[in-house]
């Protein structure tokens, strides 16, 4: 018993420890987020993505911007003006910003 015991210690220090770095790593990663032309998150997959590299965004918003093609635009409203933005000036319309709120782009 006192041989489990003292095995439990350091087994928790360990696993305390592998937790707090993982955590670390979560907070500091890099989170975009590409917003509509309206402001709204893009929703793909069934979610709300958060990408890690500006290359990797792009691609997401361009994935998002694909399912308005058998629209032929996209609905947006500006300062209480309807705009008709065409599939592909979408992505130029889009908002990047980081997990913080700002704009990357």
């Amino acid at each position: 018993m006192e041989v489990v015991s003292g095995m439990i210690l350091p087994l928790f220090y360990l696993i305390t420890y592998k937790l707090i770095i993982m955590s670390t790593r979560i907070k500091n990663k890099i989170a975009i987020r590409v917003l509509s032309p309206d402001g709204f998150d893009i929703l793909l997959d069934g979610g709300f993505p958060t990408f890690t590299t500006m290359e990797a965004a792009r691609d997401g918003a361009k994935r998002w911007a694909e399912t308005y093609r058998p629209q032929g635009f996209y609905s947006a409203i500006r300062d209480g003006v309807r705009l008709r933005i065409p599939i592909e000036e979408i992505i130029d319309h889009c908002y990047f910003v980081d997990n913080k709120g700002n704009h990357i782009e």
